[in-house]
């Protein structure tokens, strides 16, 4: 009778663990179209656990396995990312957006030349794919090559004309050309495509200062400020807010929100390369040229491929009558430069 007893509690229990399961399946859908309906955006936990049970079921699913990929990624789990996007990749090899996906991963771990190679192949296999040439550009415009990254940009804007990053991008590469005209030009067309986004009104403050329009400047500022100051308000952890909004003040001149902006940045996120840069701006402006190589030295230790930040610290060192590491920097900033 014993035997009998078990077996009846054995095959319940089966029954309930196939109907939970079931139901659990029924909950986010069979396809990952299903789960991303289901499951708030940034809801990256949901989002794994559905697109886990859709690739159960569609294990040769490699899109989902992409999809999957990207959630984990947006929880930095880049090493689990990594397997999803490589799985993907063997399922089939001609998938472009894997590529891409990965070289992202790449950048964001300083492996900037596996990346370049991870975009170059996304193009190859899909030329017409606008957020690859983006993604080379900005490689390029991080080595300082210029010309190279407003190429890229422009191949992306022909494909996608609607996308206001590229715009955007391509801004900052005209700024640092010293194309001002041009840079005025992109960025307004940010802020014509994404009004409540304040990158387009900070690059406009920023040209507008340089050529001396200091009543535009401080217009595109004061609009840059409100629009960051909303979006601090609906997510406090996002530390770029608070480096854009530490940058609209260094140009308002109010030094103490300034600072206390990119501070926060760094303690929300400690690898945070550009909050580490513009605080040595600050200082360097200030001309407190200990604190600026400080600061300099720790973006660099970030991340040691970012040109712009060894010329930063050439001129710091010039101002000290550092000659020596002045020139060892400014040689660096020359090698990442002229980097493919």
């Amino acid at each position: 009778m014993r035997q009998h007893i078990s077996d009846h509690f054995f095959f319940k229990s089966i029954f309930f663990i196939a109907l939970f399961v079931g139901f659990s399946l029924n909950i986010f859908g069979q396809t990952a179209k299903d789960v991303i309906s289901f499951c708030d955006a940034k809801n990256y936990d949901c989002l794994i656990e559905g697109f886990s049970k859709v690739i159960r079921l569609h294990p040769k699913d490699h899109e989902t396995l992409v999809k999957r990929g990207d959630a984990y990624f947006a929880k930095d789990d880049c090493d689990n990312a990594l397997l999803d996007y490589n799985k993907a990749m063997e399922l089939n090899p001609k998938y472009a957006e894997a590529y891409l996906k990965r070289g992202e991963v790449f950048y964001s771990k300083r492996g900037y030349y596996a990346a370049f190679i991870d975009y170059n192949k996304a193009i190859e296999l899909n030329p017409k794919y606008a957020e690859a040439y983006n993604s080379r550009g900005l490689l390029y415009a991080l080595r300082a090559n210029y010309v190279r990254a407003i190429l890229n940009f422009n191949k992306a804007i022909e494909l996608n004309p609607e996308n206001a990053g590229f715009y955007y991008n391509r801004g900052y590469a005209f700024y640092y050309q010293e194309n001002y005209v041009l840079a005025i030009k992109d960025f307004s067309r940010t802020v014509e495509l994404s009004p409540a986004d304040a990158n387009g009104y900070i690059g406009l403050g920023i040209i507008y200062d340089r050529i001396k329009n200091y009543e535009l400047s401080n217009k595109a500022f004061d609009k840059a400020i409100v629009e960051l100051n909303e979006a601090i308000e609906l997510d406090p952890n996002d530390h770029d807010k608070y480096t854009n909004r530490g940058l609209a003040y260094s140009y308002k001149k109010d030094n103490d929100r300034e600072i206390s902006d990119y501070k926060k940045a760094i303690e929300l996120e400690p690898n945070s390369t550009s909050a580490y840069m513009y605080l040595g701006l600050t200082h360097h402006n200030r001309a407190n040229y200990g604190e600026a190589i400080y600061n300099y030295s720790k973006a660099i230790e970030i991340n040691a491929d970012y040109a712009e930040i060894y010329r930063f610290r050439s001129m710091a060192y010039s101002a000290i009558g550092n000659k020596a590491n002045a020139e060892i920097d400014r040689k660096k900033y020359t090698e990442l430069s002229e980097k493919p």
